[in-house]
């Protein structure tokens, strides 16, 4: 028998979308979660009786692909993030997650779910609320106020910038305990700006198909002046192929739902799942930590030597951003 795949267009009614997911989820029904832009792009019933999520990827390799997780994964995902934040006394029931980011990305639904998982509060701030850097001040020391809550949340390297680059923008990022920061490089310019700030910036790495977070550095290492993309987690193991691409294993790993509704695995008969990005890994105290140089798509390999395009337009751009950020 078919299982039905229930749609949910998520933009512009977060809150609402929120309510409906969790809903669906509760009655272990099958969901796809979508922006407008996907609104046409309808899948067929699927022979899978499973309840869980779909997701569109953003293309973390080759191109964007219809990304499957169960709720079991997703209960692993926020679990591990979870003993994550409690190695650092974090209290997971006192937690406020400000999230940023559209649910119809997986970086924009895990943190509700953490909510779930976490038994925490949540709060959606949306896309025209972050651009309005004193209007979400004050909401955010409003809310501050009334609690002495632990104020943790996620933004992508162009909402920090902006926010960066003003004082409300500065006064707002200082509120939070934990900044996750992630989905694309970010300047060294951006990064010593942070520690000058004394940002608890956490930059950190993940994939649609791993259902988010694969590392993640501690906030203390960040100010400190560790510039990497953190620890790895305890539930996932990394090794870095001939290709120098970053490969995962882990029982969290998704799978593909095709176009025509076919279910197909992202990991190889061993476990494990290539990723598109470049990366080394590395130990220090005996933990295993990622460095992440960017997309295999964005770089050449010219003779045995990799050249990182990212890298090239970074070291063009350092004069500007030297300009931009220097106070």
């Amino acid at each position: 028998m078919n299982n039905k795949i229930n749609e949910i267009i998520v933009e512009h009614n977060e809150e609402l979308s929120s309510e409906l997911i969790l809903q669906y989820l509760k009655e272990r029904k099958l969901i796809q979660i979508k922006s407008n832009s996907y609104i046409s792009n309808r899948l067929s019933p699927i022979k899978f009786g499973n309840p869980g999520v779909i997701i569109n990827s953003s293309g973390s390799k080759n191109m964007p692909k219809h990304c499957y997780h169960s709720i079991a994964n997703l209960n692993q995902s926020a679990n591990y993030c979870g003993k994550w934040l409690e190695e650092q006394d974090f209290d997971l029931s006192n937690i406020i997650i400000f999230n940023t980011l559209p649910l119809s990305h997986i970086s924009g639904f895990m943190p509700l779910w953490r909510s779930k998982i976490w038994e925490c509060e949540y709060i959606n701030i949306s896309r025209k609320m972050i651009k309005e850097s004193k209007y979400l001040l004050e909401k955010t020391l409003t809310i501050k106020g009334k609690s002495r809550k632990i104020l943790i949340t996620s933004l992508v390297p162009t909402q920090l910038y902006r926010l960066l680059l003003n004082k409300d923008g500065i006064y707002w990022l200082n509120l939070f305990d934990l900044i996750w920061v992630g989905g694309a490089s970010i300047s060294k310019n951006i990064l010593k700006k942070c520690i000058q700030e004394k940002i608890n910036l956490s930059p950190c790495y993940g994939a649609t198909e791993t259902a988010a977070m694969i590392s993640s550095l501690k906030p203390r290492e960040f100010l400190n002046g560790n510039l990497n993309d953190g620890e790895i987690l305890k539930d996932i193991k990394v090794r870095i192929n001939e290709k120098n691409l970053i490969e995962i294993k882990t029982e969290r790993i998704g799978k593909e739902v095709s176009e025509s509704s076919e279910i197909k695995d992202f990991k190889n008969i061993d476990g494990w799942w290539e990723s598109g990005d470049i990366g080394k890994k590395f130990t220090k105290n005996n933990k295993e930590y990622l460095i992440v140089y960017g997309r295999v798509d964005n770089t050449i390999n010219s003779g045995g030597e990799i050249i990182f395009l990212d890298l090239i337009q970074k070291k063009n751009s350092r004069f500007h951003n030297q300009r931009r950020f220097t106070y």
